[in-house]
């Protein structure tokens, strides 16, 4: 970590106590070294008509894996320490941190603080939890992974199940380059998502932690912009004979769809009496009206056809055939419904309890 980030960490640190009702910091020592083991700063300050030092240890990621070895650091420093004549708390500062590496630091008894101005002190004589919204560095620090081709990486892990896998089976599996599936592998090592064996080359993960991911994933959809959308009126056209219409003229054009939402979700697990809409996503760049072309009717209201473009083109990896029709995977058609709002939410945490097991 460069120093300009470890001394903004300290420096907000210092000024949140201060603002604390009866906090007062009066000693700021920088980079306190003991033998083998050092720490990047400690603070003593009045907190509450109690005497406490706050070791702190400065991370820019604050992911599990990171924060686990500061934890490591920091008691092996405090073991190695004399009597500091007060309420000791080891704190690990960080630009971001995760809510798995909260929850763990919870967990450890261990404090924290971020420069979203979340703060944990569990002291001895003294208890402070301030918890803020994420803000938008924050987001993108930890959601990153949920995005573009990455993302395409992580649902090829998922894919997965309970096997073993490799770099490049990831890589071939979700059509990315092998960087794009290394870098998004080492991120699940990070959250400890994923259990490993093997090094170097040889190095194979398997995904451990489904439901931490899912509801990760999940926070992350919701925050994310929608997809694109057009949406149309095809007279007297049924769920069935809509989706048979996209395949021929998928066909005819070269195009790659999947028929995705409630369409999909019902095919996957039966929850609607009936489907009288149909979303359907199409892998074309050029974002076409195919009310140009087709009898269709553009509409806001009372459709039955939503055509959804996705951001960049490429393939659909991970659809599937199904009488004589391509849909979305189990696990996009939940994103999806995520995504679409009113009772799809619903529908959503149906297919996610019935087939995501998650």
């Amino acid at each position: 970590m460069n120093n300009s980030l470890e001394y903004l960490l300290v420096d907000e640190f210092r000024q949140t106590l201060d603002r604390i009702p009866g906090g007062a910091v009066y000693q700021v020592e920088r980079e306190s070294p003991l033998d083998r083991f050092r720490v990047d700063a400690v603070v003593k300050a009045t907190l509450r008509d109690s005497e406490a030092t706050f070791v702190i240890e400065c991370k820019r990621s604050g992911f599990p894996r990171d924060v686990r070895a500061a934890i490591y650091q920091l008691h092996s420093y405090l073991s190695q320490t004399g009597d500091l004549g007060s309420d000791i708390v080891p704190v690990i500062a960080s630009e971001a941190l995760s809510d798995g590496a909260m929850n763990l630091l919870k967990e450890e008894g261990v404090g924290y603080f971020d420069l979203d101005g979340n703060l944990f002190l569990p002291g001895k004589s003294f208890y402070v939890l301030i918890e803020k919204p994420r803000s938008d560095k924050k987001r993108k620090i930890t959601s990153s992974i949920f995005k573009g081709k990455r993302a395409r990486a992580l649902h090829a892990v998922w894919l997965a199940g309970d096997a073993w896998f490799s770099v490049g089976e990831i890589a071939d599996r979700a059509g990315v380059s092998a960087g794009t599936a290394s870098e998004t592998l080492t991120s699940l090592e990070e959250r400890e998502w994923v259990a490993t064996r093997g090094q170097g080359p040889s190095k194979e993960r398997m995904l451990k932690s489904r439901t931490e991911l899912l509801d990760a994933w999940s926070d992350a959809c919701r925050a994310i912009k929608p997809p694109a959308t057009r949406r149309y009126y095809m007279k007297n056209g049924t769920p069935q004979s809509i989706m048979q219409m996209i395949d021929d003229v998928s066909e005819r054009n070269g195009w790659q769809y999947e028929i995705t939402g409630e369409a999909a979700a019902q095919l996957y697990s039966p929850y609607l009496s009936t489907v009288s809409q149909v979303r359907c996503r199409l892998n074309i760049l050029d974002r076409i009206d195919l009310a140009e072309h087709y009898d269709l009717r553009p509409t806001s209201q009372g459709w039955n056809l939503s055509i959804l473009y996705p951001e960049a083109d490429g393939d659909l990896p991970f659809r599937t055939f199904r009488d004589g029709v391509w849909f979305a995977d189990e696990l996009q058609t939940y994103f999806d419904l995520l995504q679409a709002g009113g009772r799809a939410k619903d529908f959503a945490a149906h297919l996610r309890q019935e087939i995501l097991k998650a």
